[in-house]
């Protein structure tokens, strides 16, 4: 059974990097969005205090839901916030 995650995508200097949201993991793809869809201000707002800290003049290109196994077969996520 794989679990969801929520990940976003942040540009910086020309880079793409992943990151996982630690704000919870969900057992389905929808549970996962009803998540998100209702508090998309807090994840954007905790994010933005990450990309301020860690990324300066970094922009968030991507935000959703998927599975973390996808991200883990690839080694794709670069940092959990």
């Amino acid at each position: 059974m794989s679990l969801f995650i929520i990940w976003a995508t942040v540009l910086f200097n020309g880079q793409a990097t992943n990151l996982e949201y630690k704000g919870g993991m969900f057992k389905t793809h929808e549970k996962c969005v009803e998540y998100l869809t209702k508090e998309e201000s807090h994840v954007m707002g905790t994010l933005k205090k990450h990309i301020d800290n860690t990324y300066p003049n970094g922009k968030v290109i991507m935000l959703a839901c998927g599975e973390r196994s996808n991200f883990e077969k690839y080694k794709a996520l670069d940092e959990t916030i």
